[in-house]
């Protein structure tokens, strides 16, 4: 599969490069051979990542995305911020960071509902980010992430998280908003006009 790959130390991303992939194959016809498409080369200007720190995007978790994002943040001693839009009825949110903290063997998880703007300028919620080594944001709506993230003080500890050379992972939108240009298929029922992202 062929995806943005990212040079860790320089920051620089290049599309094309292979990145295996165990998904198997969902058609019983067979493929037809051909050369592999392409993104069209962008507008102007380089494109590039984090200076520091690292993003780690999928479109769905697993739990090897998961063991190499532990991993990232510091094994043993990482401690997570998991950003979610919605935590399931009948999770207990003061008690589900513990939980998690135990099953994946790190040092400390913390669970935050982002649901509008002033949970992003929440006091504890900042604190939290600003001592955390890595952080996951979970899937959902883009433009309800990039509405209540872009800009926040909230978005200010993630850029410094890459800074001191944490990781972000992202899944399903998670991921999508880490870009700094976001265009959503015109079907989506949550399409709009092209934001701009994280």
């Amino acid at each position: 599969t062929s995806a943005w790959a990212t040079d860790r130390g320089s920051g620089t991303q290049e599309w094309g490069a292979k990145v295996p992939t165990t998904e198997p194959a969902r058609s019983t016809t067979a493929a037809v051979p051909g050369p592999e498409p392409k993104l069209a080369a962008p507008l102007s200007g380089p494109i590039t990542g984090p200076e520091k720190g690292t993003l780690l995007l999928c479109s769905l978790d697993s739990p090897e995305i998961r063991a190499e994002f532990l991993k990232l943040a510091g094994g043993s001693e990482a401690k997570i911020v998991m950003v979610v839009k919605q935590i399931p009825a009948g999770i207990d949110r003061a008690d589900a960071g513990p939980r998690a903290a135990k099953a994946w063997g790190v040092r400390g998880v913390t669970f935050w509902q982002l649901t509008d703007r002033r949970s992003a300028e929440d006091k504890v919620f900042l604190a939290a980010l600003g001592s955390a080594t890595g952080v996951w944001i979970s899937g959902g709506k883009p433009p309800d992430y990039i509405g209540v993230l872009l800009n926040s003080a909230a978005h200010d500890e993630l850029k410094e998280l890459l800074t001191r050379g944490g990781v972000i992972g992202g899944e399903s939108a998670g991921a999508v908003i880490q870009s700094s240009f976001v265009a959503l298929p015109p079907g989506a029922p949550y399409a709009s006009t092209p934001l701009e992202g994280l």
